[in-house]
C-alpha cells in the first residue's frame, strides 16, 4: 500500500520491541466491526488534537494499523502496529546487518535475488550515491558519512554536495565509505591536482595500499573512474563515528595544488540491455585460480562478502552478489527479503520482523504479506513459484504466531494486509484493502466480493466462513473505498460516459454499509475510507460539512478544462475558515446537487481550475465547505449537512442485529430479490422496447438489479450497479417498491428517518431499513 511518510517508516524500524502482555479483548458492539488503517496520519493533525483524535479512534474502532502512537488501552480497541512484512529500503539494511552479525548469519542470505538480469517494475535509483544505505527515508539530502574529507584536524562530510554537485577540496585525505564492498569511484575533475601524488588505501584491520587496476583520472588531474577488485582481506570499520562499512582512503601529499571535484559517484548498479534494470548474479561461475581474475568470467574472494567476478556473463552482470538484490513494490529501492532463508535454525524474515517495534502495541499488522516479484521476475529468485511463496508466508505467519503469543500472551493480535484466504487463516485479523467494492460499484458483478474464489483465492467475505477453511475463526477487514469527489465524471469506470452528481454525506456512506451487510458473517468486519483506491493514507476523524449558504453573482459556464476559473459570490464569510487538503485548499458546492470544486478565495472571488461540468445561472446556491473534527463534536453533524466522512461515519456504530431465521428467505441474501429488468421490471426506465435505454435491450447495457437481507433488526436493500449496468441508472429512481409494513431509513449520521412503506433506488443506492427509530448519539 502506499502510505504516508517514509520518515515514520524509519523511525520505526530503528526502534526496539515494546510489546507487553496484552488483555483480553471485546468488540464496541457484537454485530459490527470495523476498522481503520490509519498509519501515521495522527502525527500530520495539529498537535493539540493529537490525544483526542487517538481516543475518538479507541471508541469507533476496534481495530487501528499506527506507526507508532498508540491511544490508552480500553479492552476493545487494538491498536496494532504496522510492519512492512515483504521489502526493506536500504536504510534498513544497516539494522539488517547488525541482527545478521548479532546471530553469526550471511546477511546476504536474508535477501532475495536475481540470477539473470532483469525488468522490475522500478529501477533502482540513486544507488550511485556514496553510502546510499546511510541516508535516512531513502533520500539523497539525507546521506551521511558516505564521503568525508579530512585535514589532520577536522573531518567535513560531503556526502550529499559529492553527489548533487559542488566543489570538494582534497588537501590531505578524502574517505568514501558505503555499506557493501564497490570496485570504482567515478570523479568530476574542475582543478587538476598538480604536483605531489595520489595513494589509495583500504582497511583490513590498518590502513594498507589498495592496488587500483586503472585509474582514469591519472592522479586526480582529470575527470574518469578509478577502479579496484577487492582485496580478499577487506574489513569494514567505523571512521568518525560512522557505521561500520568499507571504506577507501585517498591520500593527497605534497601537491602544490589540491585536485578540487564537483561530483564524485560509484556503481548505480544499472544494466544496459533491453528491458533490463536490475543486474542478475550467477553464483555457478568458477573461482578464479590463484583468487585472480584472468579475463574470463570466474570469482574472486567466492564464498564471501567480496565474492567478485570482474567478467560477469553477459546475462548476468552483477559485479558483486548484492548487487543482484530483487527489487520492486511501490517505489524504487525497495528490496525483496528471502521468506524462505533459514540460517540456525531460525527463519531469519521472521527474526527480523520481531525486532520490530515502537509505542505499547497490541497486535501487529504485516503489510504486503501477499505481495511477491511479477511474474517475470520469480522465477530467477530463490523462491521460483507463487505456490513456493504462498507456504513461504504461512511458514512465516505461523511462526510469528507462535512466537508473539508466547512473548506476549496469547491475546497478541496478529494480522495482516493480504488478498489471499489461506494467508489470512494462518492471521488473528487480516485486512483486505484491494479495492474489493466501492460505494459506487461492486466489482466482479453481484456478489463479486462475497463469494469463494475457489481459482485465485481472493479473500472474500465468504472464504472467512469456517465451512470455507478458515477453521481458527481469523478475522476479515475488506475496505470499501469511497470517491474522492462528489461527482463521478465521464471515465471513473467502463459504463460511466455522463457526469453523475455524487453525494459522499450518506448515499456512498450507505452503499458500503449495505454491501457489508449482504456479505456480513462473524469473521467479516468493514473498513472504509474516503480517500479512493489510491491507498493513500492521510486522514484521520475528519467530517467535511456545508458552512452556511451563498450564491453565485454572475453567470457561470460549464468548462472542463484546467484553465483558471473565476466565481464571483454574493459574500464570502463563511468561506473564509474553510479547509480541505490540510488546509490549502477551499471547497465550494455549486447549485443544490451541483459541481463541487476546490480552489482558494480571495475576497469574494472563489480561484479553481477544477473542471465545471454544467453551466449556473447567476443566483444559484453555493455552498463552502468546513472541516470538523469528530473528536471535537458533541454530536455528529446531520447527514444533510455532510460533504464526506473521512474514515468513520456514526451509522458504522449502529447494530442491526444478525441475520433473521424468520425474515424474507431466513435472513440469507437474495441477489437478485427484483430484477431490474424483466422479469421484475423494478427500474424507472421502460422495460421492455426497442429504444437504448430500455431495460431489456441489452445493447446499451442492463438495469440494475435489487439485493436484500433480512437482519433482526432491520431489512437491507442494495440496488448494484455492474459493469454492464446502464449508466442512466445512476440517476434513475427505481418504481416504488413495497415494504409490506413501516421501516425507518437508517442515515449516515446514526439516526433514522421518517418512517416509509416503500423506497425507491437509483442505481447504487441502498437502503437500511431499521424495524425500530434510531437516535445514535455519543
Amino acid at each position: 500500500m502506499r502510505k504516508i511518510s517514509s520518515a515514520l517508516i524509519f523511525v520505526l524500524c530503528l526502534a526496539r520491541v515494546a510489546f507487553t502482555q496484552v488483555p483480553p479483548h471485546t468488540r464496541h458492539n457484537p454485530n459490527i466491526s470495523s476498522m481503520s488503517a490509519i498509519y501515521g496520519a495522527v502525527n500530520l493533525e495539529p498537535r493539540e488534537l493529537q490525544a483526542d483524535i487517538e481516543n475518538w479512534m479507541g471508541k469507533s474502532f476496534d481495530y487501528d494499523v499506527s506507526y507508532s502512537a498508540c491511544p490508552m488501552p480500553n479492552g476493545h480497541f487494538y491498536c496494532t502496529l504496522y510492519i512492512e512484512a515483504s521489502t526493506v529500503r536500504p536504510y534498513q539494511a544497516y539494522a539488517m546487518q547488525t541482527l545478521a552479525t548479532r546471530n553469526g548469519w550471511v546477511l546476504e542470505n536474508m535477501f532475495l535475488h536475481g540470477d539473470v538480469d532483469l525488468g522490475y517494475s522500478f529501477a533502482w535509483s540513486h544507488m550511485d550515491q556514496f553510502d546510499s544505505f546511510d541516508r535516512a527515508f531513502d533520500n539523497v539530502a539525507n546521506a551521511v558519512n558516505g564521503v568525508l574529507t579530512y585535514d589532520h584536524k577536522t573531518y567535513t562530510d560531503v556526502s550529499v554536495s559529492s553527489y548533487d554537485g559542488g566543489s570538494v577540496t582534497i588537501s590531505n585525505m578524502l574517505y568514501v565509505g558505503f555499506m557493501e564492498p564497490f570496485d570504482q569511484m567515478n570523479f568530476v575533475i574542475s582543478t587538476a591536482r598538480v604536483g605531489g601524488s595520489v595513494t589509495y588505501q583500504y582497511w583490513n584491520g590498518a590502513w594498507s595500499t589498495l592496488k587500483t587496476r586503472s585509474d582514469g583520472t591519472s592522479g586526480l588531474t582529470v575527470t574518469g573512474e578509478v577502479y579496484w577488485y577487492p582485496p580478499s582481506d577487506w574489513a569494514q570499520t567505523s571512521v568518525n563515528g560512522s557505521k561500520t562499512k568499507y571504506w577507501v582512503r585517498v591520500v593527497v601529499s605534497r601537491q602544490s595544488s589540491s585536485p578540487v571535484y564537483s561530483t564524485l559517484k560509484g556503481d548505480n548498479i544499472a544494466t544496459t540491455a533491453s528491458g533490463t534494470n536490475g543486474r542478475g548474479w550467477d553464483g555457478t561461475q568458477p573461482a578464479c585460480p590463484r583468487n585472480t581474475p584472468n579475463g574470463s568470467s570466474c570469482i574472486i574472494n567466492a564464498g564471501t562478502r567480496l565474492a567478485y567476478n570482474a567478467n560477469p556473463p553477459a546475462a548476468s552482470t552483477a559485479h558483486f552478489r548484492w548487487q543482484s538484490r530483487a527489487t520492486d513494490g511501490w517505489a524504487a529501492n525497495y528490496i525483496w527479503l528471502n521468506p524462505i532463508d533459514t540460517q540456525s535454525g531460525k527463519l531469519t524474515i521472521a527474526t527480523w520482523l520481531e525486532t520490530l517495534g515502537n509505542g505499547s502495541p497490541e497486535g501487529v499488522m504485516l503489510d504486503d504479506l501477499t505481495n511477491f516479484p511479477i511474474p517475470g521476475v520469480m522465477p530467477h529468485t530463490e523462491v521460483p513459484t507463487q505456490s513456493a511463496w504462498l507456504i513461504a508466508r504461512q511458514a512465516l505467519t505461523s511462526t510469528l504466531q507462535s512466537d508473539m503469543h508466547a512473548a506476549y500472551g496469547s491475546n497478541f493480535s496478529l494480522g495482516g494486509n493480504t488478498t489471499h484466504d489461506s494467508n489470512c487463516y494462518y492471521l488473528n485479523w487480516c485486512y483486505e484493502e484491494s479495492a474489493l467494492y466501492s460505494s459506487w460499484a461492486l466489482p466482479g458483478g453481484s456478489g463479486g466480493s462475497l463469494l469463494v474464489d475457489n481459482t485465485y483465492h481472493q479473500l472474500t467475505y465468504d472464504a472467512v466462513l469456517p465451512a470455507n477453511g478458515n477453521a481458527n475463526n481469523a478475522k476479515a477487514y475488506f475496505l470499501c473505498y469511497e470517491s474522492t469527489t462528489s461527482y463521478l465524471p465521464p471515465g471513473q469506470d467502463s459504463t460511466i460516459t455522463t457526469w453523475h452528481y455524487w453525494d459522499r454525506g450518506n448515499r456512498g456512506p450507505m452503499n458500503c454499509l449495505a454491501q457489508h451487510y449482504m456479505g456480513w458473517n462473524r469473521n467479516a468486519g468493514i473498513s472504509y475510507h474516503t480517500q479512493g483506491a489510491g491507498f493513500f493514507y492521510a486522514l484521520t476523524d475528519e467530517v467535511w460539512t456545508y458552512a452556511p449558504g451563498t450564491t453565485i453573482t454572475a453567470d457561470l459556464s460549464s468548462d472542463t478544462t484546467s484553465n483558471p476559473k473565476k466565481i464571483s459570490l454574493a459574500s464570502a464569510g463563511d468561506c473564509l475558515n474553510t479547509a480541505l487538503n490540510n488546509g490549502t485548499e477551499a471547497g465550494l458546492l455549486i447549485g443544490a446537487n451541483g459541481d463541487t470544486v476546490l480552489g482558494t478565495i480571495s475576497g469574494k472571488i472563489f480561484t479553481t481550475i477544477d473542471r465545471i461540468y454544467n453551466s449556473h445561472p447567476s443566483g444559484t446556491p453555493a455552498r463552502c465547505i468546513k472541516l470538523q473534527h469528530q473528536s471535537q463534536l458533541a454530536n455528529p453533524p446531520p447527514a444533510s449537512t455532510v460533504y464526506a466522512w473521512a474514515t468513520w461515519f456514526p451509522a458504522l456504530g449502529v447494530d442491526i442485529g444478525t441475520p433473521d431465521p424468520n425474515g424474507y428467505n431466513a435472513g440469507t441474501r437474495t441477489m437478485p430479490y427484483k430484477t431490474g429488468g424483466s422479469p421484475d421490471c423494478i427500474s424507472g426506465l421502460s422495460c421492455r422496447g426497442e429504444r437504448a435505454n430500455d431495460c431489456d435491450n441489452s445493447g446499451n447495457g442492463n438495469c440494475a438489479s435489487l439485493h436484500r437481507r433480512d437482519f433482526t433488526k432491520a431489512i437491507v436493500l442494495y440496488r448494484d450497479r455492474q459493469y454492464r449496468t446502464k449508466d442512466v441508472e445512476l440517476d434513475t429512481y427505481s418504481r416504488p417498491i413495497p415494504l409490506g409494513g413501516a421501516y425507518y431509513p437508517l442515515k449516515a449520521d446514526g439516526t433514522t428517518a421518517e418512517a416509509v412503506t416503500s423506497i425507491e433506488l437509483r442505481s447504487s443506492e441502498s437502503v437500511i431499513l431499521m424495524k425500530s427509530p434510531v437516535n445514535s448519539r455519543r
